[in-house]
């Protein structure tokens, strides 16, 4: 029988979310407008009745002054906010959070309101928590596991027992990426040895990205493939005669990657399934299965694409320990807008 939480520990003091910030705010953040946000040399807190204006910080400049001492969050134009405390984004779980982003290739991101990293700490270690990532592995696969899924997010895996090496991971960059400087780092992954590997790309609200414009870190489209060879265990998951001649705008050169990786660690724990995720807002990528069907071969590996939204819809209809997350997710904020369709 699978072992059922008894108790799940949430943090004391929930991110900021669309009911703390001030109504229609994300109009504001213009000189000129009405009730404009935005002075030359300063700008306003976007928290609902606060009155403090903030030091405006250009790009590459820094200031003490530019955190709300209310809030501890500073704003830029986009707009958006950032926390002085990148601990204030995360729901749950601090301690494993301060041992996994020691260890994680960028981190100085996930203080911002729109941090993808944030939201998928927050999502997927809930499901963690409350013993519910057997449900998720069905619910992408479609079928249940043999045993119960491990789980990990930017390349280390995340128990209860703590944070720790993903082995395969390192294997595989270590023979595909010597040299390069910023290591591919998948943002979630979901492994059931001798079944399959699930490697999922989170987005929130950004696009994938193309090769376009990297060709100098990552090389053209030729040193590219030379490099993200397949794994001889299985199909081959890029369409390489095809990338070959596709225009570099056209080439999803991070879902390419995270489909070689998926290939590659499904062969080392047994897996006979690699399946790709494409994790967005149900109102972004809405064609990418089709686009991505240029990259890549269904017969080398399962690419689909699922919303943070039908994940919140697991997460309320299963296990009502997890009715804290739904509040988080249902409050979330983009941009000083209502994230999620939910």
């Amino acid at each position: 029988m699978r072992s059922m939480p008894k108790q799940i520990y949430w943090s004391s003091n929930f991110p900021f979310g669309i009911a703390d910030i001030e109504n229609e705010s994300h109009l504001k953040y213009k000189i000129g407008c009405e009730n404009s946000f935005l002075a030359e040399d300063s700008i306003h807190c976007c928290i609902a009745e606060c009155n403090n204006w903030l030091v405006r910080v250009r790009r590459g400049t820094n200031d003490a002054n530019s955190f709300c001492k209310t809030h501890g969050i500073r704003l830029s134009t986009r707009p958006t906010y950032i926390y002085d405390d990148k601990f204030r984004n995360i729901i749950i779980a601090h301690d494993l959070y301060s041992s996994a982003i020691n260890k994680k290739v960028e981190n100085w991101r996930l203080g911002n309101e729109n941090s993808e990293d944030a939201v998928t700490w927050n999502v997927f270690v809930s499901f963690m928590k409350a013993r519910m990532l057997d449900y998720l592995f069905e619910t992408i696969v479609g079928e249940p596991p043999s045993e119960y899924p491990k789980l990990y997010l930017w390349g280390s895996q995340i128990s209860e027992e703590g944070v720790f090496e993903f082995a395969e991971l390192s294997r595989i960059r270590s023979d595909l990426e010597k040299g390069l400087s910023i290591p591919t780092e998948p943002d979630i992954a979901i492994v059931v040895p001798g079944q399959a590997a699930v490697l999922i790309e989170a987005k929130f609200g950004s696009k994938n990205p193309t090769l376009e414009g990297k060709e100098e870190r990552r090389g053209d489209i030729h040193e590219f493939l030379d490099r993200y060879y397949c794994s001889p265990d299985l199909p081959d998951p890029l369409k390489r005669s095809w990338l070959i001649d596709l225009p570099s705008s056209q080439i999803y050169e991070q879902l390419c990657r995270n489909a070689i990786f998926a290939s590659w660690i499904a062969s080392f724990t047994g897996g006979k399934k690699a399946i790709l995720i494409n994790l967005v807002r149900s109102e972004d990528e809405l064609d990418i299965e089709a686009r991505l069907s240029r990259n890549i071969n269904q017969d080398g590996i399962i690419f689909k694409r699922i919303t943070w939204e039908e994940l919140y819809k697991l997460a309320i209809n299963y296990r009502s320990l997890l009715n804290p997350l739904g509040d988080n997710m249902k409050n979330k904020s983009y941009c000083l807008q209502k994230a999620l369709k939910i």
